[in-house]
């Protein structure tokens, strides 16, 4: 089975705190984008369209830490996505902590 090791990225999740929000929505874009490879790994490696979540890409070895947004809390994912049919939605609820608002970085923007 072929790993997906971006553990270093991931990282940047809790440890970004020092940093200010424009740096923040950089490093989830990031683990975004590292995400979104794990899912086409993880539908190469069995040959299913979505995971169950998160939790399954790390079970599976493809992921090798859960992610956590750079706010420490943990990221949304919706597949097949409503924004990208053929892939994942992503959304990490920013700096407030609530789905939906203005402070969100998400995947299709």
């Amino acid at each position: 089975m072929l790993l997906l090791l971006v553990g270093g990225l991931f990282g940047l999740g809790a440890h970004a705190d020092r940093r200010g929000d424009g740096q923040r929505t950089t490093n989830a874009r990031l683990v975004m984008r590292n995400i979104r490879q794990a899912v086409d790994l993880y539908r190469l490696e069995t040959g299913r369209d979505c995971p169950d979540g998160l939790d399954e890409l790390f079970r599976l070895r493809i992921l090798m830490k859960r992610p956590v947004d750079p706010w420490g809390r943990p990221f949304e994912l919706v597949c097949p996505g409503a924004h990208d049919r053929d892939g994942v939605d992503l959304r990490s609820v920013g700096t407030d902590g609530r789905s939906g608002t203005d402070d969100d970085v998400t995947s299709w923007d």
